[in-house]
């Protein structure tokens, strides 16, 4: 990303752990780039047992959905949540975790995807990045076989913040770019696959001779 940007942002990108004092604070600003560059946590539950509108409550359960980082030790970042707690009664126990798994080599498929985006969108840049969501990838790379994620549309910010939430949506435009990047992505790997087949074909045909 910093050779793309390239100047003063392309600098600040490639030395982004030696400036981190500095842009930090402007950093923080755009939880979308935070959420890319560190552990998440965010409260989305929070479970009282029934009682009076007066009495309050002997035990209180809060769900945190975490983000880690790759490579982050678990046991470290609860070593953290606990600490965070504040309340030696508190007791921090992991709910569901995600399958753990580097990613994929860019191979051939990665390209293919590439083009397919570029086809559609001439001015883009490919690049692989940190998606801070949930996908079924990992499951698949634990066993060795290469996945890519991609979302072929674009948004902005205000689009961004209807994801699982009121009102969400795509435009129209978006929507015919994002199925016209997945028939060429379809026309390209049944274009290969047809290949294959003729050259497997024409090997048997010279056997047979």
């Amino acid at each position: 990303l910093a050779g793309i940007e390239g100047g003063i942002r392309g600098f600040m990108l490639k030395n982004i752990s030696v400036l981190k004092p500095f842009i930090s604070g402007k950093l923080r600003k755009d939880p979308l780039v935070m959420s890319t560059l560190s552990n998440t946590v965010t409260l989305t539950n929070i479970f009282n047992p029934a009682g009076s509108a007066n009495q309050i409550a002997q035990e209180t359960t809060a769900s945190l959905d975490c983000r880690l980082l790759p490579g982050f030790p678990v046991q470290k970042f609860l070593s953290k949540i606990r600490k965070s707690a504040s309340n030696e009664n508190a007791t921090v126990r992991i709910i569901h975790q995600s399958q753990d798994a580097g990613p994929s080599e860019l191979k051939d498929h990665y390209y293919r995807l590439s083009e397919s985006l570029k086809k559609a969108y001439p001015e883009c840049e490919i690049i692989p990045i940190l998606f801070p969501a949930t996908t079924d990838n990992n499951y698949f790379r634990k066993y060795d076989i290469p996945t890519y994620g991609i979302n072929p549309v674009c948004f902005d910010k205000e689009i961004l913040k209807t994801i699982h939430n009121e009102d969400e949506r795509i435009s129209i435009d978006n929507l015919e770019k994002g199925i016209m990047v997945y028939y060429d992505i379809l026309q390209s790997a049944l274009k290969d696959q047809m290949n294959l087949l003729t050259r497997k074909a024409d090997l048997l045909n010279y056997s047979a001779k």
